[in-house]
């Protein structure tokens, strides 16, 4: 039921950030898109209880939330990177998107109630991330692996 709805939420933010940066985020979005394809794709763990909307086998809600997620957070790192201490905000960041992924997944599971058509316990017995390890570890993984191949790659 939600789910459409954060895909909408995630497709504005998505297209605010290019009118208001335009061709600063572009590479990013792009970026971003193929990873999260990739990862909606390949992880085969996205098929949810309720309801689905895919296109071409990809999960738009997926897709779309994970697109979104990563081009803010880089935005947000790009923000505070441009500081002193590039590795102090980077450290940082990659702490403080692991704390963001488990309130978001607190929140569409136990509030929204968008949860995944699998079995699995929750991370370390809490009501959130519903994976496999490999999942869970994805999740915490990648927003920063994303900032580094895009430092790596001189996406700005």
């Amino acid at each position: 039921m939600y789910e459409n709805f954060v895909i909408i939420i995630s497709l504005v933010i998505v297209l605010g950030m290019y009118a208001l940066f335009r061709k600063k985020v572009l590479n990013q979005i792009i970026l971003a898109a193929l990873i999260s394809a990739v990862w909606v794709l390949i992880s085969g763990l996205y098929s949810y209880r309720d309801s689905n909307f895919f296109i071409g086998g990809l999960n738009m809600f997926s897709f779309s939330a994970w697109t979104a997620g990563l081009v803010v957070f880089k935005e947000i790192y790009d923000y505070f990177a441009d500081r002193k201490n590039e590795l102090k905000v980077f450290a940082i960041m990659s702490v403080s998107w692991i704390f963001f992924m488990m309130i978001i997944e607190y929140i569409g599971y136990n509030i929204l109630s968008i949860k995944l058509a699998t079995d699995y316990a929750g991370f370390l017995g809490l009501p959130i991330m519903h994976m496999p390890w490999w999942g869970i570890t994805y999740y915490f993984a990648a927003a920063p692996i994303f900032l580094l191949i895009c430092k790596q790659m001189n996406v700005r």
